[in-house]
């Protein structure tokens, strides 16, 4: 079937910025992966301020099915996001980001699923983090938001379909931090039917380069506390408030950015305070968090925690 696959089958999309040299390696390693398929590469750069322009200048003079759209100024994640997906029509989007690599694997039996049936989204597993979950196809929004919605905040993880992109709920999640993750589950939620495929395959590998730190503490509670929770609950109402907690509830389970290891990392980096338990405090009881707990670390002298971190370099 490989002859038959057509260039608009899938496109990449690559939404970045200011991470210039990661980037370079990123487009290296792409471009040999899949340039014997012709598909697009769509970059939307959201004003960076380092050689970004220059690095994809150098890239598209090596491949031509590149196409580059650079912000007249800082539009934020979810608008940057939103960009790449209107700079061509394909068939299927993979929101592979500024910040993975393909593994050495064949692409064949995605592109070939993607072909012959035709599925809502392609969901992939990145970096092991799902775990005792064999591959398998979804035909239930809600079985797939309870075991998979906390999964699909990743960008690499997502290929979508055309009819995800071109149905438009983006404003509806503009500016909540989980663009992708809303418009995906808005599409599934109000249709009959639907058909989306989870493949436990790990396609996904680390930049060499090192990596910029795309892990800021201090927006852990606005963005993983509150606005992951608003965005779950802005979903549809096809989905259970059961399934929708719960849902909120796994992300934190899963990933741990609230146990009590990483709210003593947040206060030792200053993230985490009285004042940001007190903004935040309503939505604790939507994650796997001790209220108790959370009070206690956040009263907890920061002293106590800038002098073990000074200890513990000497």
């Amino acid at each position: 079937m490989e002859k038959s696959i057509k260039n608009n089958l899938l496109a990449f999309c690559i939404p970045t910025y200011n991470r210039s040299e990661i980037l370079e390696e990123v487009l290296e390693d792409l471009i040999s992966k899949i340039k014997d398929y012709s598909f697009f590469i769509l970059i939307s750069d959201n004003f960076s301020t380092d050689d970004t322009k220059v690095i994809v200048n150098k890239y598209m003079l090596k491949y031509e099915y590149i196409i580059y759209n650079q912000q007249k100024e800082n539009l934020g994640a979810d608008k940057n996001i939103q960009s790449t997906l209107k700079l061509f029509k394909a068939n299927y989007y993979w929101l592979i980001g500024d910040s993975a690599c393909l593994k050495n694997k064949s692409l064949l039996p995605i592109l070939n699923f993607l072909t012959v049936e035709n599925p809502d989204a392609y969901i992939i597993n990145v970096s092991s983090r799902v775990k005792n979950l064999p591959s398998q196809l979804f035909v239930e929004r809600e079985d797939l938001l309870l075991k998979l919605g906390w999964h699909m905040t990743q960008l690499p993880a997502l290929i979508v379909s055309e009819r995800i992109v071109n149905n438009n709920y983006f404003k509806r999640y503009e500016n909540k931090s989980f663009f992708q993750f809303g418009i995906i589950f808005e599409y599934l939620g109000l249709q009959e039917f639907i058909k989306v495929y989870w493949d436990d395959n790990d396609y996904i590998n680390k930049p060499k380069t090192k990596k910029i730190n795309t892990w800021y503490p201090n927006k852990a509670w606005e963005y993983f506390m509150k606005n992951w929770a608003d965005t779950v609950f802005s979903l549809p109402s096809s989905y259970s408030l059961e399934t929708k907690i719960q849902c909120i509830k796994n992300h934190d389970k899963m990933t741990g950015i609230f146990s009590v290891k990483s709210l003593f990392y947040q206060k030792s980096a200053k993230a985490y305070s009285f004042k940001v338990f007190t903004k935040y405090k309503k939505y604790i009881k939507f994650s796997n968090s001790n209220l108790l707990i959370c009070f206690l670390i956040s009263i907890f002298p920061i002293s106590v925690f800038l002098k073990k971190n000074i200890h513990s370099k000497q």
